[in-house]
C-alpha cells in the first residue's frame, strides 16, 4: 500500500461525509426516503439469494467470511459494548448535548477501534501459527507454522500497521486549530 498522507484522510473524510449528507433528514422526502430503502431492499435481497447459495454449495465452509450478517452481528454485538466504554460529551454553554454515546462521532470511532484491533490481532495470529494452507508446503510439528506463511501474514501486518501509523503522522503534522482565538 502506498503511503497515506493528509490528502488521504480528506478524500476519507469527503466519502463519509457525503454518505451522511445524503442520510441528513435536511435533504430528504418521503420520495428520496422511499428510494433509498428500496435500493437497500433490492442489495439485501440479492445478498440473501448469494448467501442461501454460497451456503448450499459450501456446506463445509469453516473460513468464509459472510459480510452482510457480519456487518450486523458486529454492529449488535462488539460496537455497542465498545461505545459503552465511552464517556457522553456535552458542554451546555455551546448547546452540545447531541455527543451522547448514540452520536455519530462514537459510532464511527468504536467502528475504527473494532477493525483496527481486529485486523492487527487477526494478522499477529496468523504471522504465529504460519497460516497457509498448501499441503505441500514443509510444516512444524503443528497443523501449520509454515515460515512462508509467517513472512507473507508479517508482511502483511506491517503494511497495515504501517497504514495506520501514517495517518496518525498525518494527522499530527495538521493539528486541528482552535477556532474564534484570532
Amino acid at each position: 500500500m502506498r503511503r497515506l498522507v493528509l490528502k488521504n484522510i480528506e478524500e476519507f473524510y469527503a466519502c463519509v461525509e457525503k454518505q451522511m449528507d445524503s442520510s441528513n433528514p435536511s435533504n430528504l422526502d418521503d420520495q428520496k426516503v422511499d428510494q433509498i430503502c428500496d435500493d437497500a431492499i433490492g442489495r439485501i435481497n440479492a445478498r440473501r439469494r448469494m448467501l442461501k447459495k454460497y451456503l448450499s454449495e459450501h456446506t463445509e465452509e469453516k473460513s468464509a467470511m459472510l459480510p452482510p450478517i457480519l456487518k450486523n452481528l458486529l454492529e449488535e454485538n462488539c460496537v455497542t459494548k465498545i461505545i459503552q466504554l465511552f464517556e457522553d460529551r456535552t458542554l451546555d454553554e455551546c448547546d452540545l448535548a447531541y455527543y451522547s454515546l448514540s452520536s455519530t462521532e462514537h459510532f464511527v470511532w468504536a467502528w475504527t477501534l473494532l477493525i483496527m484491533s481486529w485486523m492487527l490481532r487477526n494478522l499477529k495470529g496468523k504471522v504465529e501459527a504460519g497460516s497457509c494452507y498448501n499441503p505441500t508446503h514443509k510444516r512444524g510439528d503443528r497443523d501449520m507454522l509454515c515460515p512462508q506463511g509467517s513472512k507473507f501474514h508479517l508482511d502483511f501486518y506491517n503494511e497495515c500497521l504501517q497504514s495506520f501509523e501514517n495517518i496518525i503522522e498525518a494527522a499530527k503534522l495538521n493539528p486541528p486549530r482552535i477556532g474564534g482565538l484570532g
